[in-house]
């Protein structure tokens, strides 16, 4: 016996089931343009629509309005003062003023329709919440602040899960604009409705092309005809396709923009040709913004890649083109106290009197000085190129190691080998580039170097003469935004600059 009662309450409960979600969507809008819920504040505090005319008659001006549409009216108050469908109760006797029953009254009614059917809801109110606790007896709520708080957070909990696109008319001047906000964004989406987007909307002139206005101010002494133009701006259809139209020319101008921002710096590939002068240093600096520091007024324009600048606060790197300067001076050798006197003012000579004063020795000189020339030219005839480089190249750090006859030797072979003595004294470019370490090196083909955000190779080094010469750098990597021009393949570069890489002068506009 109880289980064929229980299967019968359970067939029971089917049922009600069955019935219940078949009317959800019970109503069919394939014949009109679309619902709109009127959501009408029907509290004594609400200002008269038009006052020249009733209240419900405004409510048919409305509806006429959008006789295409099928419109359905909630007037609201309190927890018990919902109205459904029913005009001739709009007569602003409402106690107090709670969206929350407003609204789930006004979801309800949009689950009455399929979920593809375009339903919007439009709040007629003058935007003062008043809610009561008597209206939330199960919520153990004291205080009307309370009542206030809990009663927003429930309009908002219920708009985010069940979301219909709202509109709100405001009426008089004392509405809460906060609170208004927060169910307009609720409602529609933070990205269309927040109050950016709203005040955007509005000098755009709210034509739906772009950016939707969702909530309009209305003032009572300008009557029903505002009313009329702000509801027929809120209907009106927009136009889908004028949008993709939009929406297809901002991504041109998106491609646009992607490709002149990679023309406006250099590429990977792209050269730099760096001419140099004798003793005159060229300091290299990137994307300075100030003009006064550039060498060159027309280069300012180029924001990226290398620049010409005159400041070294500015500069990555300096270059200089100048000959390599030896020191054959006694200065910080050891064991000069070994040298006989003859052997020290020789060592003393110019390089260039050292030759001259040896022959002076052999044909005219004392015993003693013929056979200090004899065995000066002997021992340096048996040094190695590489030993002459290594005493005459010794930096002055190292100085100390070297010995003052070993000194002796290889100037008195440099005095007999011009061609050595320009070998060694020859003409370099050399780099500078201040950082934790500092560098300064000779520039060399196939060296690289990372000179800020950029890396580069030096391709080229040519001495035109003794007084000039040229360098030329390629770029390999280059700072950009979201690292486009770090990571893009070159070839893809070149594809969105439209052009081949560039071989440009450094103090020349790209």
């Amino acid at each position: 016996m109880n289980a064929n009662r229980l299967n019968r309450l359970l067939m029971l409960i089917a049922g009600i089931l069955v019935f219940a979600s078949a009317g959800q969507a019970a109503r069919d809008c394939r014949n009109i343009q679309g619902v709109n819920i009127l959501l009408v504040d029907n509290s004594r505090s609400v200002p008269p629509l038009d006052p020249r005319m009733e209240r419900s008659e405004v409510l048919d001006a409305i509806e006429a309005l959008l006789e295409n549409f099928e419109n359905r009216l909630i007037l609201f108050g309190g927890r018990g003062e919902v109205v459904i469908d029913e005009p001739s109760r709009f007569i602003n006797d409402g106690m107090h003023t709670d969206f929350f029953f407003a609204f789930q009254a006004a979801v309800g009614i949009r689950n009455e329709y399929p979920p593809d059917c375009p339903v919007k809801i439009i709040l007629i109110t003058d935007g003062l919440l008043d809610a009561f606790v008597t209206d939330y007896p199960n919520e153990g709520l004291s205080r009307k602040v309370q009542a206030m708080e809990y009663s927003l957070d429930q309009t908002l909990k219920l708009l985010e899960e069940n979301p219909v696109e709202t509109y709100i008319i405001l009426l008089g001047e004392r509405y809460e604009l906060a609170i208004m906000e927060q169910i307009s964004i609720t409602a529609n989406g933070f990205a269309r409705a927040n109050p950016l987007m709203e005040k955007a909307a509005e000098f755009l002139g709210n034509d739906g092309l772009l950016l939707k206005q969702f909530i309009f101010k209305h003032e009572p002494e300008a009557g029903i005809e505002e009313m009329k133009e702000i509801v027929r701006t809120i209907t009106t259809d927009d136009t889908p396709y004028f949008e993709n139209f939009l929406f297809i020319g901002l991504i041109i101008a998106g491609l646009v923009a992607v490709v002149l921002y990679f023309r406006s710096f250099p590429a990977v590939g792209d050269q730099e040709i760096i001419e140099l002068v004798e003793g005159v240093t060229v300091l290299v600096g990137a994307e300075v913004k100030n003009p006064s520091v550039i060498a060159n007024p027309a280069h300012f324009s180029r924001k990226r890649g290398f620049q010409y600048v005159t400041s070294t606060t500015s500069a990555l790197a300096s270059l200089s083109y100048q000959q390599r300067k030896l020191d054959f001076s006694s200065r910080g050798c050891k064991d000069l106290d070994k040298l006989t006197p003859i052997q020290r003012s020789l060592l003393e000579e110019d390089l260039q009197r050292v030759a001259i004063r040896l022959n002076e020795m052999e044909r005219e000189g004392r015993d003693e000085e013929i056979i200090v020339a004899t065995d000066l030219r002997y021992y340096c005839s048996n040094l190695s190129m590489d030993q002459i480089r290594s005493i005459i190249q010794a930096r002055e750090q190292d100085r100390s190691k070297v010995g003052a006859l070993d000194l002796l030797h290889a100037k008195v072979y440099l005095s007999m080998a011009p061609d050595l003595m320009e070998e060694l004294s020859e003409y370099r470019v050399l780099i500078n580039i201040p950082s934790r370490n500092v560098v300064r090196a000779p520039v060399d083909k196939g060296r690289q170097y990372q000179l800020g955000g950029y890396r580069v190779l030096i391709v080229e080094v040519d001495k035109d003469s003794r007084y000039s010469a040229r360098v030329v750098m390629e770029y390999l990597a280059i700072p950009s935004l979201l690292g486009l021009k770090r990571f893009l393949p070159a070839a893809l570069q070149r594809t969105l600059r439209l052009r081949r890489p560039l071989r440009t002068p450094f103090v020349a506009e790209i």
